[in-house]
C-alpha cells in the first residue's frame, strides 16, 4: 500500500468541493488503492473502530463521493472522480 498521507497529499481531494476530515481523505485514498478493502482493514489502517468507518463511508456516500457496487460480500467500491 502508499503511504496514506502522501497519497492525500498529492491526490487533493478539495476538487470535490467539500473539505474532508484526515480519516475521510485516508478512507478515500485507501478506496482509490484497494476498492474490495473491508470495513474491517479500513478501521484497521486508520486506527478508529469499525462503527467510526461506517459514519464516514455513510457521510461519503451522502455527499455522492463514493459508490458500493454490489453485494456487501462480493462487490466493491467506487470513488468519484
Amino acid at each position: 500500500m502508499p503511504p496514506v498521507q502522501k497519497t492525500v497529499e498529492k491526490e487533493g481531494y478539495e476538487k470535490f468541493g467539500e473539505k474532508f476530515g484526515e480519516n475521510e481523505l485516508k478512507v478515500i485514498a485507501l478506496l482509490r488503492y484497494n476498492s474490495k478493502i473491508t470495513v474491517v482493514e479500513l478501521a484497521e489502517k486508520v486506527k478508529i473502530s469499525t462503527r467510526g468507518i461506517e459514519k464516514i463511508l455513510q457521510r461519503l456516500k451522502k455527499k455522492n463521493i463514493i459508490k458500493r457496487i454490489g453485494s456487501a460480500k462480493g462487490g466493491h467500491w467506487e470513488v468519484k472522480e
